[in-house]
């Protein structure tokens, strides 16, 4: 006789702890940011658009939404002449 174990049946050690899922839930920082904010770092003077995109390789639509939330945040400053970090002159 064979033994069946019922796919229903929980498993020790297979539940996350309860702090853990608080962890899981709690925004990774994205990418994207980070790749703009290096960018806007590594510029001597604000970025434009169209450069700020090829510098870092995104969608123009994600780039406009990560910029319009950084913005929002106060993170960059949108000027005339492109974006920069806020406090770089």
């Amino acid at each position: 006789m064979t033994d069946v174990v019922s796919a229903a049946s929980p498993r020790r050690g297979t539940r996350p702890a309860p702090h853990a899922a608080a962890e899981q839930s709690a925004p990774a920082p994205s990418s994207v940011d980070e790749r703009i904010t290096a960018a806007l770092l590594d510029a001597a003077r604000p970025l434009p658009i169209q450069e700020l995109r090829s510098r870092c390789r995104v969608r123009n639509a994600t780039l406009y939404q990560r910029l319009a939330a950084l913005t929002s945040a106060g993170q960059v400053l949108r000027t005339p002449d492109g974006y920069r970090l806020v406090g770089r002159d």
